[in-house]
């Protein structure tokens, strides 16, 4: 019990783990004096994020900086998160729109919120194409939330038409031909481009135990779902529905499976968090050591698998 609180409202939890996200990109190689700074300082303000909204929504009943030590943990022992400046922005943006959606709970005045995750959303396609694609799961989400009608759905629209109005102009200044719109525009066809890619053993672990932990968690909360308010208990709902919808599309564009794990571990810490920081079980407490020493472990099992790959060896 005395390490769960530790681990949960402790001062140096937060600190500690960025030291050692740090000490870990450094013995990947990774040069901290680069684009790669700007994304270990994105990650880092992601978790600071997670932290800050769960004290504004009150997601997990305790006051807990779990959120942002588990995001830290997965991106810290995840090498593909070391240098992938577009899943790290990527991320964010849905980070977000996430902030968004929780502020719209029950707000049918909510068509600014929905306007800014279609702005976000439509300049995320810029990077990434898929992005769109998860707006009608935010119409599904303010449905739910009951916050969606006619005035914010057609904010949605609008945001995205501005973005698209914003972008034909600049090309019309810039290049003074309008056939080099379709050259600027992300292609169409790059996101019907399904290709499947088998990933390595350390991804299929890790994916695996992170949806059995999710998973668990999400059972638990069910189990539970008596004593958690509804506002709370609606958004858990939300973040594990999103991870299932993010999932699906991964199958579908595989070739861009390390944006997907970025994204999916935004709500993943959200869900999983809850359940280590309500629990009071001392063998869940283990389950939590062990969860930790496991995403360390197969961090240098990665590493060393890709150093004997290098060998030769």
């Amino acid at each position: 019990m005395q390490i769960q609180k530790s681990l949960s409202t402790g001062r140096m939890v937060i600190p500690v783990a960025i030291l050692i996200t740090i000490l870990l990109r450094i013995h990947a190689g990774v040069n901290l004096l680069s684009e790669n700074a700007i994304i270990l300082l994105v990650h880092i303000g992601i978790a600071l994020l997670l932290m800050q909204m769960n004290y504004i929504f009150t997601i997990i009943r305790n006051r807990t900086m779990f959120p942002a030590m588990v995001y830290l943990l997965f991106v810290a022992t995840d090498s593909s998160f070391f240098t992938n400046l577009i899943a790290c922005g990527i991320t964010l943006g849905f980070v977000l729109c996430f902030f968004c959606t929780l502020y719209s709970y029950q707000n049918e005045k909510s068509q600014v919120n929905l306007f800014n995750i279609a702005i976000l959303l439509s300049i995320g396609t810029f990077f990434w194409e898929p992005t769109i694609l998860f707006l009608p799961f935010f119409w599904l989400a303010f449905l739910k939330f009951k916050a969606l009608n006619w005035k914010s759905f057609m904010a949605s629209i609008l945001g995205i038409f501005v973005v698209c109005l914003f972008t034909f102009a600049w090309i019309l200044i810039d290049a003074k031909d309008i056939t080099h719109l379709q050259e600027e525009m992300p292609s169409s066809e790059k996101v019907l481009n399904y290709k499947w890619t088998i990933p390595n053993w350390e991804e299929i672990i890790r994916f695996i135990y992170t949806a059995i932990l999710v998973l668990f968690s999400f059972i638990h909360m069910l189990s539970t779902s008596f004593s958690e308010k509804v506002r709370s208990f609606s958004f858990l709902y939300f973040f594990f529905l999103f991870i299932i919808a993010t999932v699906i599309l991964s199958f579908f564009f595989s070739q861009s499976r390390d944006i997907f794990f970025s994204i999916i571990c935004v709500p993943s810490a959200i869900i999983i968090s809850h359940f280590f920081a309500l629990t009071k079980n001392k063998y869940f407490i283990y389950l939590l050591l062990f969860s930790i020493l496991f995403y360390i472990f197969t961090y240098f099992g990665e590493f060393y698998n890709d150093y004997l790959i290098s060998t030769g060896g």
